[in-house]
């Protein structure tokens, strides 16, 4: 039986808490009585306080609850060692096939073949190199672990997670360095206590990719990580509760490249990430609204940001996206007030085209939005039709902007084409006067809406594209036809990648919509 005291971390029976408190409440009179912490805060009933007194704090508010020193022995998981854990997963005894007992599956026997061999290749922890020791309630390394750390020299992936280590920068770092071809850690859920006096640091140069989800990290520790592990390329840190403070004066490893905040308090994208070499980072689930730094845009090399679930409210902010993160390929904007739920954007619903419009056409260099690949043709209608609204006044944009600039200059080159090139007295001229067309777009009242002036080496698809941009349709759900006028029937024009010429449209026709 461990012998516990206040700040052992524990694990009652899948449960992980720390102990608060050990001491009696006249509740339980001459019981010995225990406050504990629980990590996961819904199982709580208070913060430590008893009729007005408060026994024990916790770090989350209302994460507290008494036991009965019974109670918590009964449920109590004993701590352990790792190697008495690999032991219970991995090191069975030795058996052959004989001596292991048929398995029933849904009442049906099945005869076990090779897995007294199975077991025994466990037992060989050498040529182990995944191993897994989720929650076994290990606390520290045990006796003679220099000795025993050699049986784990070709792990490549270790899974530590939601155990009840207190200390990484001494006593587990030992073990780690003694496992030269460990390249993905996971600690999530373990509590690591920030060390009174920093020991001499020998960093673990071989480990890549690093969880640290719910270790309750602030900045000292998010300090001694980066030193003790500077050869980071992934790292996890959600459910730490962090803000853009704790990265204040911290140097980010520069062979890092992805690294995850999802579910912290931010505010803000902190500062130290853009003198980095970061090209995805998860910022979702916080609480930026609109504070997003400012003259960073040349620093970064960020190219994938998920800004999902944040409270995005403003359009500017995405303006202010487009210059910060210059090199930004990839977004994801979900669940954000500005937008609200991205995945009906695609959806066939009219009213919602235009906000997806607006993301594209304000993102220069965006390539994929909350997954969806934006096209050629889908970026030049959006822009087209962005500029179009902007003149109407229902968009709006800072006119200083680069972006702003570039789009009416793009915009005015563009209704210049389309509209005076027969007129314009160049080498061109007699090539646009046999290529260009008059197409008469009705709807399928047939009233005639517009006249289109297009290139007949255009194809219907971006000729249904700038359809789709007049007359405020979804161009995923909208059809164009032609009527054939001896039986008035609707052809549909299917063939999206003919050319217009290819689909026996000529300088006249009238083609519908719906």
């Amino acid at each position: 039986m461990q012998k516990l005291k206040v700040g052992d971390r524990i694990l009652l029976e899948k449960d992980l808490c720390t102990i608060r408190y050990i001491g009696s409440i006249d509740q339980w009179p001459g019981i010995t009585t225990f406050g504990v912490e629980w990590d996961d805060s819904t199982r709580g009933k208070h913060s430590g306080i008893y009729k007005g007194t408060q026994l024990f704090h916790t770090s989350v508010d209302g994460a507290g609850s008494f036991m009965k020193e019974s109670t918590l022995i009964s449920k109590l998981v004993q701590n352990k060692n790792i190697w008495n854990a690999l032991d219970e997963v991995y090191g069975t005894p030795n058996v052959s096939d004989s001596d292991i007992h048929d398995i029933a599956f849904n009442n049906k026997h099945v005869e076990c073949v090779g897995f007294g061999n199975l077991n025994n290749k466990n037992r060989d922890f050498a040529k182990l190199e995944v191993i897994s020791l989720n929650r076994r309630a290990i606390s520290r390394l045990g006796v003679n672990d220099s000795i025993n750390t050699k049986k784990c020299l070709n792990v490549k992936s270790l899974d530590l997670g939601y155990n009840c280590f207190t200390n990484l920068a001494t006593e587990l770092s030992t073990f780690l360095e003694s496992c030269p071809n460990l390249q993905e850690l996971n600690l999530s859920g373990n509590r690591f206590l920030l060390e009174q006096e920093i020991p001499i640091i020998k960093p673990i140069k071989h480990v890549k990719r690093l969880y640290l989800t719910s270790c309750h990290v602030k900045k000292n520790l998010l300090s001694i990580i980066f030193k003790l592990f500077p050869n980071l390329e992934f790292l996890d840190l959600s459910l730490n509760g962090l803000n853009e403070g704790d990265f204040s004066n911290i140097t980010i490893p520069i062979t890092l490249k992805s690294l995850i905040l999802n579910k912290n308090d931010l505010q803000t994208i902190p500062l130290s990430i853009f003198n980095s070499n970061i090209q995805d980072l998860d910022v979702s689930e916080n609480m930026i609204e609109q504070d997003i730094p400012n003259n960073t845009g040349t620093l970064n090399k960020i190219q994938s940001l998920d800004i999902t679930n944040n409270k995005l409210k403003a359009w500017s902010t995405l303006d202010k996206i487009n210059v910060v993160f210059p090199f930004l390929k990839s977004i994801k904007l979900n669940n954000n007030p500005i937008v609200g739920v991205m995945e009906k954007v695609v959806s066939t619903q009219q009213d919602l085209d235009p906000m997806f419009y607006q993301i594209i056409a304000r993102l220069q260099r965006i390539q994929y939005i909350d997954g969806f690949f934006v096209s050629k043709t889908i970026r030049e209608l959006a822009e087209s039709y962005f500029v179009l609204h902007s003149k109407e006044k229902k968009y709006s944009m800072d006119h200083k902007l680069e972006r702003w600039q570039w789009l009416q200059s793009h915009f005015s080159k563009q209704t210049k084409l389309s509209v005076s090139c027969l007129d314009d007295d160049n080498d061109d001229e007699t090539f646009l006067s046999n290529s260009l067309i008059q197409i008469n777009i009705k709807n399928i009242q047939g009233l005639e809406e517009f006249k289109l002036h297009v290139l007949d080496t255009w194809t219907l698809r971006t000729l249904k594209g700038k359809v789709a941009s007049l007359t405020f349709k979804n161009i995923l759900s909208l059809k164009l036809f032609i009527m054939d006028n001896s039986d008035n029937r609707k052809q549909y024009l299917e063939k999206e990648f003919l050319k217009i010429k290819d689909n026996y449209l000529t300088s006249g026709s009238d083609v519908y919509y719906e």
